[in-house]
């Protein structure tokens, strides 16, 4: 169960407390893009890009890794907002992480995953070694694949949240 335990538990992206991930020393964020920073069918939300914005001003680096393959998505995004991009990353695979970590140039240890999946986002950021920020989705509307493993997220993170309780 451990594989899918988020480092941090955040409703949302703009609730991200800028002094948590100076605490942790993170200069690096990976986002996920779906129903993380966007809802399905629209771009990145106000709320999402002006705290982007933020983050950048303080100096983070940011690279999206995102597994859609709307790569006229991400490439909107990343020339909106002037950042880095991955898609088709393939989480929980690492591949694209290890990518993203080179692009911005920080260390494992200097950099956070902020998704919405257990199964993608946080397993994906454990398998690589990285923290993780859970945050809710979006919306409740969302493709077919995630639609499907929700019911089971919500199964593992209701177990890990008994595990914690009892700590």
């Amino acid at each position: 169960m451990k594989r899918f335990k988020p480092t941090y538990k955040i409703d949302k992206v703009s609730n991200i407390p800028f002094v948590l991930l100076e605490r942790d020393n993170i200069k690096g964020i990976m986002f996920d893009v779906d129903n993380t920073l966007t809802t399905l069918g629209k771009g990145i939300t106000e709320e999402n890009r002006k705290w982007i914005e933020e983050a950048k001003t303080l100096g983070y680096k940011i690279c999206l890794v995102s597994n859609t393959l709307n790569v006229k998505k991400v490439k909107k995004i990343m020339t909106d907002l002037d950042i880095y991009g991955l898609y088709f990353a393939r989480k929980p695979g690492t591949k694209a992480m290890a990518m993203a970590l080179n692009i911005m140039d920080v260390k494992k240890e200097e950099v956070v995953l902020v998704g919405d999946q257990l199964f993608t986002d946080v397993w994906g950021a454990n398998r690589f070694g990285i923290k993780s920020i859970l945050v809710n989705p979006l919306s409740k509307k969302e493709g077919i694949y995630t639609s499907f493993k929700r019911p089971f997220e919500r199964m593992v993170m209701k177990k890990l949240e008994k595990e914690s309780a009892n700590d």
